[in-house]
This record gives C-alpha cells, structure tokens and sequence, in this order.
C-alpha cells in the first residue's frame, strides 16, 4: 500500500511539472513584455499579486508553514524588550546577500533579494512581510511571520526560566508569472489552475529568517522544520488531485495556451496597453501598500 501511494505521490508531482511546463512554455510567447529589473517594474507588481496570490488558490507545492519559537533569558527585558529585539534584527533582512537551507549552491537560488514591507508590534500582536524577488525574472515569493499574545509564553524554571515568543511563519510563492514581466497579474491569473514547485525556496526563506535572527544573538528553534519533505518523497507535500484532476488542468492549461497563443499575434504596443488597462483597478490601494515601504 504505501509502494503504491508513492508511485502516486510520484506520478502526480511528474504530471505537474509537465504542466508548469506548459504554462512556462505559453508565457515564454510573451518574452518581449520581460522588463530589466531596473526599471523597478516588479516592485510595482508584487503588492497585486500579494493580494491576488493566483499561485495558492490550489497549489500545495509552493509554500511552506512552520512554528519558529524564539527564547529569551527572564533576564532580558519584559515581552515588549523581546519583541523590539526581534522587530530590530529582522529590520536587517534586506541586508542579507545569501539564503541558508537551498537545494541547489547555484546563484538563482542562494542569491538573496528580499524587500521589507512590514515590521510593527501591537499591544496584542506582531506582524512581519517581506517580500522575496527571484535573481532571473523576479518571480515574487512572499513571507510572514506572526504572533498573538497567547503565544508569549514563560518558563519559570528556578534560576534559569525562559521567556519564549511563537511566531507562525507562513512564505509562499504569488504566482506562475515573473513579476518583471508586463502582463505578470494577467498570465497569473490565467494560470492559476497550474500547480508549480517551488525548488524549497519558501522552506530556505524561513530557514535564512531564523538564521539572520540566531545571527543577531537570539535562541531560535524552527519547530517542525525536520518534517519537511519534497514532492515525490514519502510524506511529501505533493498530494494526489486524481485522474479526473489532471484530466481537468490538462484541458484548462490547453485552452488558455490556445488563447495566448492566438493573443500572442498582437503587436507590442497593444500588450503594452492591454497592462496599462489593469493599473487604475488596483490605483487606490497600491498607492496605500508603497506608502508602507
């Protein structure tokens, strides 16, 4: 029985791959909408598709949730001085140049790039996002991590208790679309039914936020991070969909490759207005999210 879930697990991690795939492929029609990173394009992109989040209405292969627990001696302060040092150190995450935990030591995935969006405490609470961009294209991964007063919890153990702090740390990836492409929220949302992998890099992410704060002199303990698998492994996050599943994101991914590439004879210049079309939807509040840089 378990040979058999296996072979699966294992089958049903090939038949999405060979659908993002696909999907890749059909974007690729689009290769003249890559805008350079310097032109900041995906920094415009990715508080859309942070709100969107296309690549998580069914994919369970490209995020990660994990407990990280963070312990202070008794001496240290009260929770609000543990919580300001933490809001400290993690105010340094652009600052950090390499990810820890990676599958592969290649540039595209240890090359670190993450932007700060936010870091503030409440009476209650405290929240933290940051976004991560790819090195080729931007594509936008997002990370938090939050916790609540009922997760300040005391050790008193004599002369040596612990304050401890339990954060949920949730990163996932926005979509199949780079953000430094024109028509990234479009060829997101197009694509949507497309479950993708995401290499580890979200599992990485919470592992090099953990390490940026053992860094900065702090006991970090990333609770369940020995249960991680990767699809196609025994336990593995790539869960069966079925048949019928694959049977059905076969035939959306056809139709919309058919769409695309039937759009893909449209002049530049007529992309380029298609993408402006979207900007004024979303105006208000973007406006409202990069005040937040």
């Amino acid at each position: 029985m378990a040979t058999d879930k296996s072979a699966q697990r294992q089958m049903k991690f090939v038949q999405n791959k060979e659908s993002a795939e696909k999907a890749m492929g059909a974007i690729d029609k689009f290769k003249c909408c890559i805008i350079p990173s310097g032109l900041q394009l995906h920094r415009l992109w990715a508080p859309v598709m942070d709100l969107l989040r296309p690549g998580s209405w069914k994919g369970t292969n490209n995020s990660c949730k994990r407990t990280v627990q963070i312990n202070f001696p008794l001496d240290a302060g009260d929770f609000k001085t543990c919580q300001r040092k933490i809001q400290i150190a993690l105010d340094k995450i652009s600052s950090i140049e390499r990810q820890t935990g990676c599958i592969h030591d290649t540039s595209n995935f240890v090359d670190a790039n993450f932007v700060k969006r936010w870091n503030y405490i409440t009476s209650r609470s405290q929240y933290f996002k940051a976004h991560f961009f790819s090195k080729n294209k931007q594509w936008l991964d997002v990370i938090t991590m939050t916790s609540k007063q009922k997760d300040f919890q005391v050790i008193d153990d004599g002369d040596q208790g612990t304050r401890s702090i339990v954060f949920s740390a949730y990163s996932f990836s926005a979509g199949l679309a780079p953000c430094s492409h024109l028509l990234c929220v479009l060829l997101g949302l197009i694509f949507w039914f497309v479950e993708f992998f995401d290499f580890g890099q979200n599992r990485a992410h919470i592992r090099t936020v953990c390490k940026l704060l053992r860094d900065e002199g702090m006991e970090v303990v990333n609770v369940d991070d020995d249960k991680i698998k990767l699809p196609g492994e025994e336990g593995g996050d790539s869960e069966g969909g079925g048949e019928g599943g694959a049977i059905l994101t076969n035939g959306l991914l056809s139709f919309s490759a058919s769409i695309l590439s039937i759009s893909s004879s449209l002049t530049f210049a007529r992309l380029i207005i298609l993408a402006i079309s979207f900007l004024p939807i979303v105006s208000s509040w973007l406006n409202a999210e990069l005040c937040g840089d």
